[in-house]
Formats: structure tokens, C-alpha cells, sequence
């Protein structure tokens, strides 16, 4: 089966491959089937795929205490939890609506927050544990016309550096993967599909797959994948801010509103 319609679900295929039993959370639950059946189709060393349909940006679900009542009804409990939550709209801050605006707080941060904060106490009692979260190289400078979700990247990156450090002290790796623009559905969801960072060499899935699992098991704090995603990581970081700010509402944009868009940029100068 191909991968690229599944991205966040993505890290599961490497993990039951090698001997993990799984899992599954997401929203849709027709989606957790298609991946059950094409995982124990496949085959690997795991023996239980599991799905939990849940909606993670729901703020009258607990989460984490979801996830924990689906595992103690199984006889299981988290060795390694991948939260890879997340969703992008391509769109002004001021056309987002206040409800839109606590949805992609609540689903890009919130419930990464929540899932972490429930499932490592019983790892840091055992010692023994993994946390891999999905973040973002957008995360590393603000990016105009996706304000929210570079916004909730940002926090999400900062808070995973905090919890690495907690949780080393207590024998629980924590690491944040940041990849950039992938061969997944994602872009066409958030809109953005045309943007010219997608007519650059773009990472496939088994590639963040691969090097975001390999990271987590060596307990990295971070890793950024690609060569590309990297090259724009660090100009995020090390860039005056009206070089990166510019070189985001460009490269995020379509190649006629790149162009627009910088016209005006000179122009208001």
C-alpha cells in the first residue's frame, strides 16, 4: 500500500514492522481500518493492531485518559507514544474565526499536551520509555498567511525541548522530528498544495518515517529532516526576521501569489 495518504500514521508502519504492537488514534475511523488491514496484511513482528477513533481537537475528550482506558482494556501499556497531531490553512490571521483559531491551538499543541502528560508518568515510574512528537520546521520563524499553525509549531518545539530535559532524569527519551515539505495529503488539506515549496525536492513519507523513529529509539532531542527542510530551518533561525518573514509568505505561497505578493512587498517599500 502506498503511505502518502496516511502521513500521521506513518511512524506506525516502521514501528509494528520491528516488533511493536500498535495503537492507532485518529478521527476518522474509517481511515484507523484501511491501516489496520493493510499493516496485518502485510505482516511484521508486532502481533496487535489496534485502533482508537477520537477526535483530538475535541475539547470535552480527555485524550490522554482515553488513550490509557483503551490500553489497560487491551492488557497493554505506552512503551512509545508518537503524537503527530496536526493540521494547516493556508489563509490571513484576521480571516480565522475565533473557533477556528482554538481548534488549531487545540489540535496542534493542545492535544500533544495532553497526550504527553497522561502517558509518561507510568514510563518515568518504569524508567523506560519513548515520546515522539511531530513538529514542524515552520516552527523556527513565524509564517505569514499560516500564522496559527507556525504559532503552535513554535510552542510545541519549545515544549518538547523542556520535557527531554525533565524526562532524561528519569530514563524517558523525548524527541521532536521537524520535517518540512513532504510527499504526503497534507498540503492538499491545509490548502497549500501549490505553494513553491512543493516545486522544490519535497522529503517522502518513508523518508520521515524512518529517520523520525530511528531518532526517537536514541532518544535525540531533535531532528530536522531533509536537506531542504533544513536549509529553511536555519534561515528561520538565523535570519533577520524581514528576510525570513518574506522568504515564508513566498515559498508557502502559489508561484501567482508568490508573485503578488512580492510586488506589493516592493511596492509598500
Amino acid at each position: 500500500m502506498t503511505w502518502r495518504r496516511y502521513e500521521n500514521l506513518v511512524p506506525a508502519n516502521w514501528l509494528y514492522k520491528r516488533g511493536f504492537n500498535v495503537l492507532l488514534v485518529a478521527r476518522r475511523a474509517a481511515l484507523l481500518k484501511e491501516v489496520q488491514a493493510a499493516l496485518l496484511s502485510e505482516g511484521g513482528g508486532g502481533v496487535l493492531v489496534s485502533v482508537l477513533p477520537l477526535d483530538l481537537a475535541d475539547a470535552t475528550l480527555d485524550a490522554g485518559e482515553a488513550v490509557l482506558r483503551a490500553l489497560a482494556e487491551r492488557g497493554a501499556y505506552c512503551g512509545a507514544l508518537v503524537s503527530a497531531a496536526g493540521a494547516s490553512d493556508r489563509r490571513e490571521f484576521v480571516e480565522c474565526s475565533r473557533e477556528e483559531h482554538r481548534w488549531a491551538a487545540r489540535l496542534n499543541y493542545t492535544s500533544h499536551v495532553e497526550l504527553i502528560r497522561t502517558l509518561a508518568p507510568p514510563m518515568c515510574a518504569r524508567r523506560q520509555g519513548r515520546v515522539l512528537v511531530i513538529g514542524s520546521i515552520v516552527g523556527s520563524a513565524g509564517q505569514p498567511f499560516n500564522a496559527a499553525y507556525s504559532a503552535s509549531k513554535a510552542a510545541l518545539s519549545n515544549l518538547c525541548d523542556a520535557v527531554h530535559y525533565e524526562l532524561a532524569l528519569k530514563g524517558v527519551g523525548v524527541t521532536c522530528a521537524l520535517p518540512g515539505a513532504t510527499d504526503t495529503g497534507f498540503a492538499q488539506a491545509g490548502g497549500s498544495e501549490d505553494g513553491l515549496i512543493f516545486k522544490l525536492p519535497t522529503t517522502s513519507a518513508a523518508q520521515v518515517e524512518e529517520r523520525a523513529v530511528l531518532a526517537m529509539l536514541r532518544a535525540e532531542r531533535q531532528v530536522v529532516i531533509g536537506r531542504v527542510s533544513t536549509f529553511f530551518y536555519l534561515g528561520g533561525l538565523y535570519c533577520p526576521a524581514p528576510v525570513s518573514l518574506v522568504a515564508g509568505a513566498l515559498f508557502w505561497n502559489s508561484p501567482s501569489g508568490a508573485l503578488a505578493h512580492f510586488r506589493s512587498f516592493l511596492r509598500d517599500k
